[in-house]
């Protein structure tokens, strides 16, 4: 840190706070301060509290913190509460998605649902009850999504689902509805059967 020259000794408040700042130096025509309460240029530091500024304070180098673009930040920051991530990055809840009975479905129920997102991926875990009109029949039911997506394929979002009786069923996208589909022509089955599923998606 370089020290800074003044031409005559600056004007100091009238009283300071215990730790605040404090003139510990006079080096030729130069003085320097320091203190525990003063943000430093160099070293490792912890900033607590909120800080409210008159007016946008000027900035220059590579020190600082962009609020908007892409920037690597270097060294070890220290924060005293935890940062708050954007939703867009990471984020999680609970809901109850809406069912179609699409095709050889004659009834569904649906039940509360728990999600989790990381970027732009998507992950879906539940129960579903599906009534099967005929056996061995092509068969599929729509599932809405959490999180809004535009799926353009059907690689887009992939998943299981296990019925109590032990048949398994594949989950795809649905790039007409943008909802997920649930897909079965073996079931052997008809009636009310009971699934747990996992599906994940891309949010397109």
């Amino acid at each position: 840190m370089a020290i800074k020259k003044v031409s005559e000794l600056p004007d100091l408040p009238s009283a300071l706070a215990s730790g605040d700042y404090a003139l510990i130096d006079r080096a030729g025509d130069g003085y320097k301060v320091a203190g525990e309460n003063i943000v430093l240029t160099t070293g490792d530091q912890t900033i607590a509290g909120t800080k409210t500024f008159s007016s946008a304070p000027a900035v220059t180098g590579s020190g600082f913190v962009l609020t908007t673009g892409d920037q690597t930040i270097a060294g070890t920051k220290t924060f005293s509460s935890a940062p708050v991530f954007p939703a867009t990055f990471i984020d999680s809840g609970t809901y109850t998605p809406t069912l179609s009975n699409t095709t050889n479905v004659s009834a569904s129920t649906a039940y509360v649902c728990n999600w989790f997102r990381i970027k732009d991926m998507v992950t879906v875990s539940g129960f579903v009850e599906i009534d099967i009109t005929t056996a061995t029949t092509a068969t599929t039911l729509g599932m809405s999504i959490p999180v809004a997506s535009n799926f353009t394929a059907n690689n887009q979002g992939v998943g299981t689902a296990v019925s109590n009786n032990g048949d398994s069923w594949r989950i795809i996208s649905d790039s007409t509805n943008d909802r997920m589909s649930f897909t079965n022509s073996t079931q052997s089955n008809t009636g009310n059967l009971f699934y747990t599923f996992i599906f994940t998606y891309k949010v397109i």
